[in-house]
């Protein structure tokens, strides 16, 4: 039985994302160029604002497709738990992408789970967004899991 319980521990530990964030150290300073929303699906253009590319896919300049789905099957397995963001979550952090647009204001984009790629080499999906705020920045991590 412990060990059992010692190796669905270890799994959880390997499946679970880290959501930390501390010191502002983390994401690339973006602005978002443009936003709309069709179907349930929103676009967001974001364009770095240092000289590096967004989230090393040499694109200074992405395409974020939004399209909210579930968390991934295996949180609901005892003790996985996931960090993947709610709905509620996502559309929070959907209206703040736009409020950043109207009013021109930076931010800092991560993605947790890898940015899933198109056809397009710098157009990525995303299955759920997350806002954090800490101090004076804030953060919007992009979720995705290839299951």
């Amino acid at each position: 039985m412990k060990k059992t319980a010692y190796y669905l521990f270890s799994l959880a530990l390997i499946l679970s994302p880290s959501s930390a964030w501390a010191g502002g150290g983390y994401g690339t300073p973006v602005k978002v160029s443009a936003y709309q929303t069709r179907d349930s699906i929103s676009e967001i253009v974001l364009e770095a604002l240092s000289s590096t590319s967004i989230e090393g896919k040499k694109c200074k300049r992405i395409t974020l497709q939004v399209e909210y789905s579930r968390v991934p099957w295996y949180s609901f397995v005892p003790l996985m738990g996931s960090a993947h963001p709610s709905y509620a979550e996502t559309q929070t952090a959907l209206a703040y992408l736009q409020k950043s647009q109207q009013n021109k204001q930076s931010l800092l984009f991560l993605s947790m789970s890898g940015l899933a790629t198109t056809a397009n080499a710098c157009r990525f999906v995303s299955k759920g967004l997350r806002l954090q705020t800490q101090a004076a920045d804030n953060l919007i991590s992009s979720y995705y899991y290839r299951l």
